[in-house]
Parts: C-alpha cells; sequence; structure tokens
C-alpha cells in the first residue's frame, strides 16, 4: 500500500495541495522563461516529470487518477477504450521503497499489475465498468509473451502514445533504472501496446488469481528490513 494515503485526509489534502502550489510556480516561471527563450522549450522533458510527481497526491484525491492497484491506474473518459496506467515516480517512491532494485522491485511490479486486471475484473463484474471497452496499455515494461500469457494482443502503439512516452523520456529513465538496478536507458523501440476485450479478461480470471497468489508468495521474502 502507499504509506501517503494511510495518513489523516487533513494531512494527505494539505501536503497535496501545497505540491500543487509548488507545480504551479514552476509552471508559471518556465512559462515565462519559454516567452523570452524559446529554445528552453527543450526543458519539458524535465518538467513534465516533476508534473507527475507534484500532481499525483492531488489527482488521487480528486479522482482524476483512478487506481486499481498501489502501481497500476486507469483512466476511462475515452469512448472506446480503458486506458492503462503505469504509477507514478510519487509511487515508486512511496510504495516500493521497501524493496532491492532491479529483479525484487520489477517482481512486486508485476504483483501490483496482477492485483490491478484482478480489481479490473472485479469492477467488470459488478457492473462498475463498462463492458463494451477494450482495456489496453502501452509500455516498454512487458515482452510480447508475457503480455500474451495474461490474454493481451500486442500491437504497435498509435503516433500519440509514443509521443506521450517521449516525453515522459526522464521519468522512464529513472523507472528503467530502477528496475533494472543500475542506471539504464530503456530502449524506446521497444515500446507496444496490449490490448484485451473484457470477456478475454474475465475469462482469465483463475490463471490470474493464481498467479497473483504465486508473486505475492514469492515477493513476501524479497522486503528489505
Amino acid at each position: 500500500m502507499n504509506a501517503f494515503y494511510g495518513l489523516a485526509k487533513w494531512k494527505q489534502w494539505t501536503i497535496a495541495i501545497l505540491m500543487q502550489l509548488v507545480l504551479l510556480a514552476i509552471i508559471i516561471l518556465s512559462t515565462g522563461l519559454y516567452l523570452k527563450f524559446p529554445l528552453s522549450l527543450v526543458g519539458i522533458i524535465f518538467i513534465v516529470p516533476l508534473m507527475q510527481f507534484l500532481g499525483t497526491p492531488f489527482n488521487r484525491l480528486v479522482g482524476i487518477f483512478d487506481y486499481v492497484s498501489p502501481m497500476l491506474l486507469i483512466f476511462t473518459p475515452y469512448k472506446d477504450r480503458i486506458d492503462l496506467h503505469n504509477g507514478t515516480t510519487f509511487d515508486y517512491l512511496m510504495v516500493l521503497r521497501k524493496y532491492k532494485m532491479g529483479a525484487p522491485i520489477r517482481s512486486k511490479i508485476l504483483e501490483y499489475y496482477i492485483e490491478g486486471l484482478l480489481e479490473i475484473i472485479n469492477r467488470l463484474e459488478k457492473g462498475q465498468l463498462a463492458s463494451d471497452k477494450n482495456i489496453s496499455g502501452t509500455s516498454y515494461f512487458f515482452s510480447d509473451q508475457t503480455a500474451e500469457r495474461l490474454g493481451f494482443t500486442v500491437i504497435q502503439p498509435p503516433f500519440s502514445e509514443r509521443i506521450n512516452l517521449y516525453l515522459n523520456f526522464v521519468d522512464l529513465i529513472l523507472m528503467y533504472s530502477i528496475g533494472q538496478g543500475r542506471l539504464a536507458i530503456p530502449n524506446m523501440k521497444n515500446i507496444k501496446k496490449a490490448t484485451i476485450t473484457p470477456e478475454r479478461l474475465i475469462s482469465n480470471k483463475l490463471y490470474l488469481q493464481n498467479l497473483h497468489q504465486y508473486l505475492k508468495n514469492r515477493n513476501r521474502a524479497l522486503v528489505t528490513t
């Protein structure tokens, strides 16, 4: 669990609003800098990660970020799909700090991904999510084989989704390095999109439950003291 959301609500809101104010100040300052020096726009690759980190608590509290597990969230405003998104660097800091970098963190992230898919199945079965929208996510994290074992179909992502990942390149380097246990740069050519129908996801429920329990048992021994 994310320890931040175990705080009293007033503390969560106070911290979230303060982080939003810092973010607003950064945006105002960077906008003023851009108006004077247009070439400074390249600095957006550093602004976007700050926006993600500083904005996470507020976005979650107001419901913009809908978490289905501590490291997986969904966006549902689209007519044709439910978008899966990895947790932000704020989530990495608050959720994964108990685990060693490298394979232990990768294993825990996978556990949280499976936990999130099971929560999506739960919401589908209760009618809390639309059953006529495909579920998809774009990332470099999963291999084709892993996605296909989970029932997903792997396709090439559209250009707009690639651009979004490029804008988050600094974040990706940080999170990829944590997962590798060393400074590492992800191969952006490996970006892929995985998609699945609600019916196919629900049909995979038993497999996902067994996999989640296996990962949960294995990862208990990975917590650092």
